[in-house]
């Protein structure tokens, strides 16, 4: 590396990887480390070769790290919007992010998570038909489409009529795939005109992965989540004391637990369970 920041494609097992590297440097400017990527590229647009033209490496290294960092920061679809907003309009003019997903029908998309600055249209929640919608054509071309001043575009739409309404001028729809199959679409608003390049697409794309995986994750991990309610709320109502442990420890005692043993919950989940059930240790 030499000190300096460094990037390569590199190949594995016939995979491709785009790698990036920073130095880590402490207070006396000295290398104490080293900051990593490597992202998945194989077969995905050649996002390999994603540099955008105008804009340095350095600056491309910044904005896939940063957006990179915050999609890993939560399993919350929405709190990832708002923290995906905060970090890619550093460098993009951008006044709302949105994350849509398929319905089981996928005919319609519905608004899993949206951040905004100024622009409040199309909330969390509603429901759109994908048919006719920039959505539809980003996901069957399986690329980014981008429209630098929607009010000098052709026959427009209710729905394009709402954007200007509120100010919309320039829009990005990068499609979301997951395991290969279309899963969804990211959403990018922006106020002024001409705000996007066609070589931003091929940076969109990129992150769009990130972005993929991201949502996937936040939605198996409140479905876990939403399950655990539901198995705990039937264990609280059991007509019976009820456990669950492993090896070693116990991890959940439901009320009746606490009363059949004497033993507070708080004990009861310190507790070795060979000392709670001595036969099966």
């Amino acid at each position: 590396m030499g000190g300096q920041s460094y990037e390569a494609t590199i190949e594995i097992k016939g995979k491709s990887y785009d790698t990036y590297y920073e130095p880590i440097r402490d207070e006396s400017n000295n290398i104490t480390g080293v900051t990593s990527l490597a992202v998945d590229v194989t077969g995905h647009f050649n996002t390999h070769k994603a540099l955008v033209a105008s804009r340095s490496q350095a600056d491309q290294f910044a904005i896939i790290y940063h957006l990179t960092v915050a999609l890993n920061a939560s399993l919350d679809v929405q709190e990832l919007g708002e923290l995906f907003l905060d970090a890619l309009k550093v460098t993009f003019k951008v006044d709302r992010v949105s994350f849509s997903v398929l319905d089981e029908t996928k005919k319609n998309l519905t608004i899993v998570a949206t951040a905004s600055r100024h622009l409040t249209a199309f909330n969390k929640g509603r429901v759109l038909p994908l048919k006719g919608s920039r959505g539809e054509r980003a996901i069957r071309d399986g690329k980014p489409i981008f429209w630098n001043d929607i009010q000098s575009r052709g026959p427009k739409s209710s729905r394009t009529d709402q954007l200007l309404a509120e100010g919309t001028r320039s829009t990005v729809s990068v499609p979301l795939f997951y395991n290969g199959e279309g899963i969804g679409v990211l959403s990018l608003l922006s106020r002024e005109v001409g705000v996007f390049t066609k070589g931003d697409m091929d940076l969109f794309a990129l992150l769009a992965v990130h972005v993929s995986a991201a949502i996937t994750n936040a939605q198996l991990f409140e479905k876990a989540r939403e399950s655990t309610a539901q198995v705990t709320t039937l264990m609280e109502s059991a007509n019976a004391a009820m456990f669950v442990y492993d090896e070693t420890r116990t991890l959940y005692a439901n009320r009746l637990a606490e009363e059949h043993t004497g033993y507070t919950k708080e004990e009861l989940l310190s507790m070795p369970w060979a000392e709670l059930h001595p036969t099966d240790a």
